[in-house]
């Protein structure tokens, strides 16, 4: 059964293994005339991904991925930060010079 946050997108056949996590760097200039392009880009760019399930269906063609993709289904992964204990505070969120 399908988790009620998780999301459902495609991925590589050869990554789409449940436990899996990845980190969603954003479409690809080959995926600009691809009719699933909107299926695989509904992530946000820059988030960690954990797969929670795979869809034994169809194989579709990719240009990115040489097997094809499967569609899975994926939440949000913790993300583990290194951080010194004097910058660190119940609330706390360090500003960045990029965001």
């Amino acid at each position: 059964m399908a988790n009620l946050n998780s999301t459902i997108t495609l991925i590589g056949t050869r990554l789409a293994k449940i436990g899996n996590e990845f980190i969603f760097y954003g479409p690809t200039p080959d995926c600009g005339d691809c009719k699933l392009k909107n299926t695989c880009n509904n992530l946000e760019p820059g988030n960690k991904y954990k797969i929670t399930g795979v869809r034994n269906g169809q194989v579709h063609a990719c240009a990115v991925h040489d097997t094809g993709v499967y569609a899975v289904e994926v939440i949000p992964a913790p993300t583990t930060a290194l951080v010194e204990s004097k910058m660190v505070f119940n609330g706390s969120k360090k500003n960045r010079p990029d965001a």
